[in-house]
């Protein structure tokens, strides 16, 4: 806790007859301007409590005087705020006049206020590189079927034109081409860019179950391509079961390789072992403490099974016993690298760090995983194919 925290009320001019007014900003008559990055938070707390709020910055002479009955007129201001260490004043404050609404507002900054303290927050951040949202090259028009797809500039991603490439050859060699692995793809949530081509069998096979149930019409004739965005250790999971029952299986030289999924998985693993509490963004569900997250947020980056996760669609899912007693806060996006649409959650990563700057003094470290292949496939694709 941080020891220049005050809890203190005043007489203000701001609140309104009826509702509550969480304070975005308001004038300290001793500490000078208050800012209140986590007042969004505060909002949500008190509206599930079922609260009429609104959020506002004060005027500079909004607050009045020190509050306390029998002189109390008008609304109540209830503060608590410190100095942060670059000496700005930073604070949870809401203003109410209803008696009512005074005490939700009391209840309010002393839940919020017992959850202030140093904190870092650890924010895995996925490789530029990666595909899930960029769009793959597609064919030109007027091209012959199979013909290797065309970047435009700037949107295509390379390792996804060298796997299809692979898909092609194979196709063309009227190969059955399994597509192995379980990534993003093309981005779009389908094999559309893989469709077109000679008329080789294309069958994907993204998990080491389907591998060995796999069937296969002649076990001669038969290659494979590594879906764009797989995690390359998953991958070979899958290859070393297609080896052992296939032996004569050909594939692109591991030159082609993307590791880019693979080091966001790792970013994301590393960052979770070192915190006490994981809050995972970018799902459909509310939360719940105590590793609340359900077993598919958990499948999604592979998070250990004792690890306290959250997964809050928006500020109100927030639970102020966990980020109290969380010193080290992990913050993972799903969808970081993905195209955000209609249905996705507005609470993010920036959003939940600006939030978390108003409850403490903040540190915000970021978690990049490299992998250095030496290679000159983009140079050279199609590259040679190995067993």
């Amino acid at each position: 806790m941080n020891r220049s925290l005050l809890t203190e009320e005043f007489a203000t001019t701001a609140a309104g007859s009826d509702g509550i007014t969480v304070v975005t900003s308001f004038n300290h008559p001793q500490r000078g301007v208050v800012r209140c990055p986590a007042a969004p938070l505060l909002a949500a707390w008190l509206v599930r409590r079922g609260a009429r709020v609104v959020l506002a910055a004060l005027e500079p002479d909004a607050v009045t005087r020190p509050s306390g009955p029998p002189r109390r007129t008008g609304g109540v201001l209830v503060g608590s705020s410190y100095r942060d260490l670059d000496g700005r004043v930073v604070g949870l404050a809401a203003a109410a006049a209803a008696d009512q609404d005074v005490s939700l507002v009391r209840l309010a900054v002393d839940t919020w206020s017992q959850v202030i303290r140093t904190r870092r927050v650890l924010v895995p951040l996925a490789p530029r590189a990666c595909a899930a949202g960029a769009p793959v090259p597609r064919p030109q028009r007027g091209a012959a079927a199979g013909s290797p797809p065309v970047a435009a500039a700037g949107t295509g991603c390379r390792a996804a034109v060298a796997a299809w490439e692979s898909v092609r050859a194979g196709r063309g060699r009227g190969d059955t081409v399994l597509l192995v692995g379980a990534g993003a793809g093309a981005g779009t949530g389908t094999d559309e860019p893989w469709a077109g081509g000679p008329s080789g069998p294309l069958l994907r096979v993204p998990t080491v179950e389907q591998a060995r149930r796999l069937e296969v019409a002649d076990p001669a004739r038969l290659s494979y391509a590594i879906r764009p965005c797989s995690v390359i250790e998953d991958v070979t999971e899958v290859l070393h079961v297609l080896r052992a029952r296939f032996p004569l299986i050909r594939g692109p030289h591991p030159d082609q390789w993307c590791y880019a999924a693979s080091r966001a998985r790792a970013a994301v693993r590393l960052a979770a072992a070192a915190s006490d509490l994981v809050l995972l963004l970018g799902g459909e569900g509310g939360g719940g403490g105590g590793g609340g997250a359900g077993a598919d947020d958990r499948c999604d980056h592979d998070l250990p099974a004792a690890q306290r996760v959250l997964a809050p669609v928006g500020l109100g899912d927030l639970d102020p016993k966990e980020l109290g007693a969380a010193a080290t806060v992990a913050v993972i996006d799903r969808l970081e690298g993905a195209v955000r649409g209609v249905g996705c959650p507005a609470l993010g990563v920036t959003d939940l760090i600006e939030v978390l700057s108003g409850l403490g003094p903040l540190s915000v470290v970021h978690y990049r995983v490299q992998a250095d292949v030496s290679t000159n496939i983009y140079e050279n694709v199609p590259a040679a194919v190995t067993r």
